[in-house]
Order: C-alpha cells, then sequence, then structure tokens
C-alpha cells in the first residue's frame, strides 16, 4: 500500500484500473472503504468501454459536487498520513 500512502500525502485522487492480483483489492479499498479515489468499472465482458473511463477522468479533474467531496476526504486522509509520519507518529 505505499503507493497509495504517497499518492494521499500529495493529496492527489486518481483514477484506479485493476488488471489483477492484489489491484483489485486496492481498488475495492480506495474506492468504497476510503472514497479516495475513483475506480474505473469494466462491462461484463471485462472490457473498459471509453464512456467510463472519459466519466472518471471527468470526476477527478472535474469541478461538481463530487469532486468537491472527492478532494474533501483526500485532503482529511492527507492530514491524516501527515500526522503518522511525523516524529512521534505510527
Amino acid at each position: 500500500m505505499k503507493f497509495n500512502l504517497e499518492i494521499i500525502s500529495s493529496k492527489v485522487p486518481f483514477v484506479a484500473f485493476p488488471l489483477c492480483n492484489d489491484q483489485v483489492c486496492h481498488a475495492k479499498l480506495i474506492q468504497d472503504i476510503w472514497k479516495t479515489d475513483v475506480r474505473v468499472n469494466v462491462s461484463e465482458c471485462g472490457v473498459m468501454e471509453i464512456d467510463e473511463f472519459n466519466g472518471c477522468i471527468t470526476i477527478v479533474m472535474g469541478d461538481g459536487e463530487q469532486w468537491e467531496e472527492l478532494r474533501r476526504i483526500v485532503k482529511k486522509w492527507s492530514d491524516l498520513a501527515k500526522k503518522s509520519m511525523n516524529k512521534y507518529g505510527t
């Protein structure tokens, strides 16, 4: 999960597109549990549709209600991550 700590500490939401193994678990955590990022969903055939990908990019780069909520949550996690990395952090 090191990659996620680096991303969170820099307050950058990202688009997850898991392909295999632990990527699927990480994508589940970041979207459904931590709610810090957006996950690209694939069709029943396992194909990523361009509209789905564009929608995720729009959310991460956009300025709507969903974007505001995403940025608020990312900031919260970033602050917690930075606090845990200070001299007396865990």
